[in-house]
């Protein structure tokens, strides 16, 4: 099974025109669409692969942008990309490195199924955002074909690691310190929900 660090690596170059590309295309103007209308200037896309949505959200909003990837020929894609503004780290989600609050805004797209270890991914988004900070997580997910899909990853070379539904993802960033304002599904097989970190 090929790691997620592997597979895009191999598929950076490629990426807008192959399947992951022409899959997660649908999801970007709902993402900045939900971003245009929440205040705060520091936002980061975790996960940002090649830049495409800090591309669209830099001529659309201002802001202070970042963005982290775990691979370092996606980093080099964005880039090619974003405006020389915007902060791009190689960086693994478990370990973000950014101090405590640094941001208003987090985005999480088609990123997250790719998570070994998807609690201690929500602990450091949480660290990283401001109380009442906000976040957007879009994800696949496959209704009708989810558990057959969760019991062949293992046979995969997509660095996939599990396909989540409304029922087992949203339980776990309640847990993690989040409330769910929003849940949409974009159509059969994806979904985007927005959180705001709790106050406590």
């Amino acid at each position: 099974m090929m790691n997620s660090r592997e597979y895009f690596d191999r598929t950076a170059k490629e990426y807008d025109e192959g399947h992951d590309g022409r899959f997660v295309r649908c999801m970007y103007p709902e993402i900045v669409g939900q971003v245009k209308e929440l205040p705060g200037k520091n936002i980061l896309d975790i996960g940002c692969g090649n830049g495409n949505i800090i591309k669209m959200l830099e001529t659309q909003r201002p802001g202070h942008y970042y963005g982290v990837d775990l691979s370092s020929e996606m980093i080099k894609e964005a880039e090619k990309r974003v405006s020389k503004k915007v902060v791009l780290k190689l960086a693994d989600v478990v370990s973000l490195p950014f101090a405590d609050e640094s941001f208003d805004i987090l985005i999480c797209n088609a990123s997250f199924h790719h998570y070994e270890e998807p609690e201690k991914a929500i602990s450091e988004m949480n660290r990283v955002l401001r109380p009442g900070g906000a976040l957007i997580l879009g994800d696949p997910t496959f209704p009708l074909f989810r558990r057959f899909l969760n019991w062949a990853i293992q046979w995969a070379n997509s660095g996939d690691v599990w396909i989540y539904g409304k029922n087992d993802i949203l339980p776990l960033f309640r847990s993690g310190g989040f409330d769910i304002l929003k849940w949409k599904r974009l159509n059969y097989r994806a979904f985007i929900f927005q959180a705001r970190k709790r106050d406590e």
